[in-house]
């Protein structure tokens, strides 16, 4: 922990409403990936759009913000901290990335511990996957694996006050002309919110490792993208008119073959509002890549920090991921 950092995080709320969960976003994908990924939506896999919500049904009895997470108390919390991406394997040939985008609007998660039960919200999902403690395949302090049929709810916390959900789903499905298999992930980025209201008033680092995916679309390997241990500096403001500012760099590296490529450096330059969200732009001199970023400071005295980000090339490679760091 880092005594002396606060802030707040604006994309989570004390409640997971389902009626906001579900709200219509602006999906920035590729044709492709809205005819494929967004096939293996809530319901039964088949190539049709994206399903429209219904009336919504209630979520979870919200629950007070918990201390720590720790698997041990219920919580609902909604994030703004959203991702997707896809890897596509057409009929008798090889999975390679599909798509990916930073997603917008809100995502959640509620956990009741005793009898234990997960429900993950994304924006395009038409009902929200449950999950209960019989469909539990993995169950340790720092994380929980759920697994029915062709779907699975991994739930990872690297610190204290944050957790990455992580909602998988493999469908048939056509993109193009070429009929295959569809793996989907959602990522949500849910975090305990910042509580002091104390300035920032001296540089405060946070250390981590990025998680990243994707690559040149219908080309790279799933897990060939890797990255390395970085740190994002933030910087208290210069004058009562600036605000606080955040840096750091991101490597991405590609591996095939055995041999190791580095494919992007992206700078990260961005802002921490005073409601505590963070925002801001990347760049990439060296392999002219270019994109954005958002996330916030999380836990009671901003021990931790969470970004999304993405970055494409004019080629048409993409990067998406996110930067958990303590």
């Amino acid at each position: 922990m880092k005594p002396g950092k606060a802030g707040a995080i604006p994309a989570n709320t004390s409640t997971m409403d389902r009626n906001n969960v579900l709200r219509k976003f602006d999906l920035v994908l590729s044709a492709a990936l809205c005819c494929a990924v967004l096939t293996s939506c809530g319901g039964s896999p088949s190539p049709t759009p994206s399903p429209t919500p219904g009336t919504p049904t209630p979520s979870p009895t919200a629950t007070a913000t918990p201390a720590v997470f720790n698997f041990t108390s219920d919580f609902a919390l909604s994030t703004g901290g959203l991702y997707i991406y896809a890897n596509f394997t057409p009929t008798g040939g090889t999975e390679r990335f599909s798509d990916a985008s930073r997603i917008s609007g809100l995502g959640g998660l509620a956990f009741t511990a005793s009898p234990e039960k997960s429900v993950f919200g994304f924006p395009d999902l038409s009902s929200d996957p449950t999950y209960l403690a019989a469909e539990r395949t993995t169950a340790t302090a720092t994380q929980r694996i759920y697994v029915r049929d062709a779907t699975s709810l991994t739930l990872d916390k690297p610190f204290s006050n944050m957790i990455r959900a992580t909602y998988k789903r493999t469908d048939a499905a056509t993109v193009g002309a070429t009929a295959g298999t569809l793996r989907g992930y959602r990522v949500a980025l849910i975090t305990i919110p910042v509580t002091t209201t104390t300035a920032i008033a001296a540089n405060i680092t946070y250390t981590g490792t990025p998680s990243v995916v994707g690559g040149t679309l219908n080309a790279t390997l799933p897990g060939t993208v890797t990255s390395t241990v970085t740190t994002f500096t933030v910087v208290p403001a210069t004058s009562t008119t600036t605000l606080p500012k955040i840096t750091g760099t991101i490597r991405v590296f590609e591996t095939v073959g055995a041999v190791t490529t580095e494919k992007a450096t992206l700078v990260f330059a961005g802002e921490i509002a005073t409601t505590g969200s963070i925002s801001g732009a990347i760049t990439d001199t060296t392999f002219a890549f270019s994109g954005a970023f958002s996330g916030a400071l999380a836990g009671p005295n901003r021990e931790e920090m969470a970004l999304v980000f993405s970055a494409t090339h004019a080629d048409g490679r993409k990067y998406v991921g996110d930067l958990l760091a303590d």
